[in-house]
């Protein structure tokens, strides 16, 4: 995918990760609570499902739910050209309800905004796909292009139950505007805590594969910045943080986020 190559080759030939921050947290998470059931929400790549085969040899069941069908066929690909054994593809539009729904690239339009024929076709709540496929997802990475709004409104029966930790990247308002209906990035932090987890800002998510001073700084002490954010300082936090997506760390209200490793 040509897509992908570019942005996967240059940081492979530069020896360094993708997503850093989050992938060092999502492992740090996956030890301390010995995470059984991660689920990769916006698989796109199957990067993070991957990762996570391979990184833990143990026995792990891992999901990487992707909208597009062309992209699941991708991860079907390198499935079969890693012998990744313990990773389910699940090609499923999520959403909050049961409507009919057109994919294009990342995005999940309720109209076709192409000039060519793409499939139509209904979505499903991440409830339903748990309930259906008897999974629970103990720990959940969702990138899904400003759809998660809806998403997560269509998981409140897992995010109530079952899910200890979510990795969330929070898209800009213009994008979770346009893919979650309306919906906003207050909404669904104020959602989130609604369902008893306390919601992080991690700093740095975007830049820190771009600054050396940042990655020194990690290495020197092993730990990320973060802020807890709450109904009254998310104003103050988020006035200026809406150009580019941020990395939100949500947990349950009885994990403490200094247990991990990286904080």
């Amino acid at each position: 995918d040509a897509q992908a190559q570019s942005v996967y080759q240059p940081l492979h030939k530069k020896k360094i990760s993708y997503e850093t921050i989050m992938i060092k947290t999502m492992v740090s998470v996956i030890k301390k609570l010995d995470i059984k059931n991660f689920l990769d929400l916006g698989s796109f790549m199957g990067y993070y499902a991957c990762f996570v085969s391979k990184y833990f040899n143990k026995d792990l069941n891992i999901y990487a739910i992707e909208s597009n069908p062309i992209y699941a066929n991708y991860i079907k690909k390198t499935l079969i050209e890693n012998n990744f054994r313990n990773i389910e593809i699940i090609n499923e539009i999520l959403s909050n309800k049961e409507q009919k729904l057109f994919v294009h690239k990342e995005g999940v339009y309720n109209t076709n905004i192409t000039n060519k024929k793409i499939q139509e076709k209904k979505s499903i709540t991440l409830d339903k796909i748990c309930k259906d496929k008897k999974i629970n997802p103990e720990l959940i990475k969702i990138d899904v292009h400003g759809a998660e709004g809806k998403v997560l409104l269509g998981s409140k029966d897992v995010l109530q139950n079952l899910t200890k930790v979510i990795l969330l990247e929070l898209h800009t308002t213009k994008y979770i505007e346009k893919f979650s209906d309306g919906s906003n990035r207050k909404e669904i932090i104020e959602y989130l805590i609604s369902l008893n987890f306390k919601c992080y800002l991690i700093s740095s998510f975007r830049e820190f594969e771009k600054s050396i001073e940042l990655q020194e700084k990690f290495n020197s002490n092993k730990k990320f910045q973060y802020i807890e954010i709450d109904m009254l300082n998310y104003d103050q936090i988020f006035f200026d943080r809406d150009q580019n997506d941020q990395f939100i760390f949500a947990c349950k209200n009885n994990i403490d986020i200094k247990s991990f490793d990286c904080f």
